[in-house]
């Protein structure tokens, strides 16, 4: 995601492992690549999470996805993106402070979906676990 960004908006990334923010900043032109935890209010509050437009919270652990993107929310990030792969937080955070919450599950049922109906339909998403379906 960094490296499609990073020509036209400036990036930050937050990774815990040295080793790979070491590979990142290789790999990156742009990017700034910072060494800590996205759940430190110490580290949020230095590198001005204030003036971030959105905060995109991408790891592959569901609770510090969502406990960063909290954190940085309550910090003055404009919006926040959060990965969620376990379905029932998706519920849980649905119409809190997260604004964006984005489950792989639901994305895949969406471009099955769409698959599946054809015809003129650009897009369907499941809603509320099938109940309803947005074409």
């Amino acid at each position: 995601m960094a490296e499609h960004l990073e020509h036209s908006h400036q990036v930050k990334i937050i990774e815990h492992s040295l080793e790979r923010c070491t590979t990142l900043s290789e790999r990156l032109d742009r990017t700034v690549v910072l060494h800590g935890s996205a759940t430190s209010k110490r580290l949020l509050e230095e590198e001005n999470i204030e003036e971030c437009d959105i905060f995109c919270a991408l790891t592959n652990d569901d609770e510090v996805n969502i406990m960063s993107s909290l954190l940085a929310k309550r910090l003055g990030a404009k919006k926040v993106l959060t990965l969620i792969n376990n379905a029932a937080y998706v519920d849980l955070v649905q119409g809190g402070e997260i604004d964006i919450a984005i489950s792989p599950q639901q994305a895949t049922i969406g471009s099955l979906l769409t698959h599946v109906r054809r015809g003129d339909i650009v897009n369907v998403h499941s809603l509320r676990r099938g109940a309803a379906e947005a074409y």
